[in-house]
């Protein structure tokens, strides 16, 4: 079970935010006060309403208890307005796979198709009303199993939200809702007949959820030794199947043992979001994230990013963030823009850059699309590249594409920052030998680059490779023999070497100093004697790992082709 959309209309600051589509990973992207937590907050507000729908129905009148006060929550320049509807509405769409949809038809008795849509309104009186909107002679009697209906959605979907203020009771209650989800997973005969074996089966998941934590802290702060989560034994709760979330400490020993509610606020932050990729889930899961930056060092921000892109995986991740880190440079539509009491998908990443307040500089940085190389040869070769794909040379000419030269590895580590900085996506495509490999390290372990990002010109079971290994000899043996290079021999044809390497050892067996700025020059003629993107200018190996390589950019800039 999915949750594919969310319509919210007349919640505080929004009036309009119309099918927000919910991918894997959703960003939602404004200026303050425009309001992306208030989106947040009415998705929370009408799961905690399906999660206690039987607190609703006959009384209709306990929504106070979950946070909403009509004359506070509906828009206040709507309240005086002459329209006979004054209410708030949530609508939530969920898939259901196939097996769900017959396991729901079991319980209800009526098909939905594996599309089911719950409708919330919240009226002036505080009461709330919650339906199936479905057309036709079964709407009427499917409305009447809403209780069934959300039972059905609670033990299936379930939303995990971290807000914003991660101060002291904020982070303590987040983590302690999360470990407390996680321990009431521990159902076992035994376990309910051992008080004994409860304490123990709850430290143990607590000590191995500590040691997962304990990797992320340390990685920002190498100071830490120990990270302890445990059961003060005084505050056993043994009338409960779990621990309430009050009675778990959380110490952190960094040289001295102190509690987490004694930390800075950036530790809180990042301790929550650790703890929260650490745990799993027999539900499918919506995990909300307001302003994960908050807090926190660049670096360590950096890192979050990774966190929720593995989320992302295998849950729905949604996020509000005034971070360029956070943005979902593939899918461009994921980037939800909140905007005057509207949202709506992003469309352009120039957009995405407005509302960030990112300044551009250069016009190549308005570039939606960035393919970096190492050198002037590299890049001559992904232009002609993309002039073979009609989509591809369009957007390249149009600047929605754009080719870096670096000009040498050593540059790679603020170019690429600046990219990140500058919401675009990006592809890094480098030789693979020693100083490629090396940088490629760099930028993984500093800005948290993801592998996808990076390909090379590399050969099978070649420790070092470079584009030049990728050409058919025969396009530039005559150029190479009249410089008195001549690469008919065993030297040339030593797989264990690189291309330059070879024609160094080759020129200086003949007496000629193969230099750094002839190398150059040779590797700029050579790109020159290729015409075009054709099969016959390259070996069989390197064509196909050209094609691949074609095949990564079309596939990553298909929202601009």
């Amino acid at each position: 079970m999915q949750l594919t959309y969310v319509t919210i209309s007349n919640y505080r600051s929004i009036t309009s935010a119309y099918k927000i589509d919910l991918s894997n990973l959703t960003v939602l992207l404004g200026k303050n006060n425009e309001g992306k937590t208030n989106i947040i907050r009415a998705i929370k507000l009408g799961m905690d309403i399906l999660q206690n729908i039987d607190m609703f129905y006959p009384k209709k009148r306990l929504v106070r208890r979950f946070g909403y006060e009509w004359h506070l929550d509906y828009p206040l320049s709507l309240q005086n307005a002459r329209k006979e509807d004054k209410s708030t509405a949530i609508r939530f769409d969920f898939n259901l796979t196939p097996v769900e949809t017959q396991e729901l038809y079991g319980k209800i008795g009526s098909n939905i198709n594996g599309a089911l849509s719950i409708y919330i309104s919240i009226g002036q009186a505080n009461s709330v009303s919650v339906t199936v909107p479905k057309r036709g002679k079964n709407a009427k009697s499917i409305s009447g199993k809403i209780i069934e209906i959300c039972e059905y959605i609670n033990q299936h979907f379930m939303i995990q939200y971290i807000p914003a203020v991660r101060s002291e009771s904020d982070a303590y209650g987040v983590i302690m809702d999360l470990v407390e989800y996680e321990l009431s997973d521990i159902m076992d005969e035994e376990y309910r007949k051992s008080l004994e074996y409860i304490s123990g089966k709850q430290q143990e998941l607590l000590n191995s959820l500590a040691d997962k934590v304990k990797q992320p802290l340390k990685k920002f702060l190498p100071q830490v030794k120990e990270v302890s989560l445990y059961i003060p034994s005084r505050n056993i709760n043994y009338s409960s199947r779990y621990i309430g979330r009050r009675d778990v400490n959380f110490d952190i020993n960094d040289g001295v043992r102190t509690s987490l509610s004694n930390k800075g606020d950036g530790v809180k932050s990042l301790a929550t979001i650790a703890l929260l990729s650490q745990l799993s889930s027999r539900k499918e899961r919506l995990i909300i994230i307001d302003e994960p930056e908050n807090h926190l060092h660049p670096e360590a921000v950096r890192y979050i990013n990774t966190v929720v892109q593995d989320l992302a995986k295998n849950n729905q991740v949604l996020i509000s963030t005034h971070s360029p880190i956070f943005v979902n440079r593939v899918q461009v539509s994921s980037n939800i823009i909140v905007d005057k009491g509207n949202a709506y998908p992003a469309k352009r990443v120039d957009e995405i850059r407005n509302v960030l307040g990112v300044i551009c500089s250069d016009n190549l940085i308005y570039a939606d699309y960035v393919i970096v190389v190492e050198g002037p040869s590299d890049r001559e070769l992904i232009v002609k590249m993309l002039n073979s794909n009609e989509k591809l040379s369009k957007a390249f000419k149009n600047n929605l594409i754009a080719v870096i030269n670096i000009g040498g590895t050593n540059n790679l580590l603020p170019e690429v920052y600046a990219l990140q900085r500058y919401c675009c996506n990006y592809l890094i495509i480098l030789d693979y030998d020693g100083a490629g490999k090396t940088k490629a390290n760099e930028i993984k372990n500093n800005l948290s680059v993801p592998d996808e990002n990076i390909r090379y010109f590399m050969k099978p079971n070649k420790k070092d490779t470079e584009l030049e290994d990728l050409y058919n000899p025969e396009v530039y043996c005559d150029y190479l023999r009249k410089k008195g290079i001549d690469i008919n021999n065993a030297i040339f044809k030593n797989q264990a070497k690189k291309w330059s390497d070879k024609i160094v050892e080759i020129a200086s067996g003949v007496g000629i100093d193969f230099s750094k700025a002839m190398e150059n020059e040779v590797k700029k003629y050579i790109g020159e004697l290729v015409p075009g993107f054709e099969k016959e200018f390259f070996t069989e190996h390197g064509y196909g790992v050209l094609c691949g390589i074609l095949s990564k950019i079309e596939k990553d800039a298909r929202c601009l082709i």
